[in-house]
């Protein structure tokens, strides 16, 4: 429950900066202010060197296998795809090295999306390119895919974990224990 609910506020963050940076850059700001090529060079080295080591862990497989299992033939399931790279906050990166290390989070973010859609592209036809979301904040993709799309995406080394994209209904029964209102 605490990834969806994590994941939930990684997405909206992720939809209201899509909707609020054009306005920052048409005004002239930039997040780049200070930062160096050398300096961004290393910090995506840093990241890369971080992102070889993370494993996907044996509830992402299980989700992934799981996905697989209920696949019916060419009907296509809405999955959201969490990209294997080290990911924070940006509000949590603050001063100069903030600066770059937000920089740098969003190259990589973008480098390993363009690397798992050349995967799916490259490898089968079971996606819908048109389902395609991209987010430029934070490491998921969104994207319906069909059987041997999940298979791609599961045996993709860009893709660390996955969750079927579905709507969740509250539920007193859930909620009410949650803020702690039955005590």
């Amino acid at each position: 429950m605490r990834f969806r609910r994590g994941l939930f506020g990684l997405l909206l963050f992720g939809l209201v900066m899509t909707r609020v940076e054009p306005i920052f850059y048409a005004l002239g700001a930039s997040v780049q202010s200070g930062v160096t090529g050398s300096d961004l060079g290393s910090a995506i080295r840093s990241l890369e060197e971080e992102a070889s080591r993370m494993k996907r862990t044996a509830g992402a497989d299980r989700r992934f296998s799981d996905l697989i299992e209920r696949a019916n033939g060419e009907i296509a399931q809405s999955c959201l795809v969490r990209l294997r790279l080290p990911y924070r906050a940006e509000g949590e990166l603050s001063g100069p090295a903030g600066a770059i290390a937000i920089e740098a989070q969003r190259e990589m973010i973008a480098r390993v999306r363009r690397q798992l859609v050349n995967d799916l592209v490259g490898k089968t036809t079971g996606f819908d390119p048109d389902s395609f979301k991209e987010f430029r904040y934070i490491p998921f993709i969104g994207v319906r895919v069909n059987r041997s799309g999940l298979e791609v995406l599961r045996d993709s080394q860009f893709a660390l974990d996955i969750q079927e994209d579905s709507v969740s209904f509250p539920s007193v029964t859930g909620s009410v224990p949650l803020v702690g209102a039955d005590k």
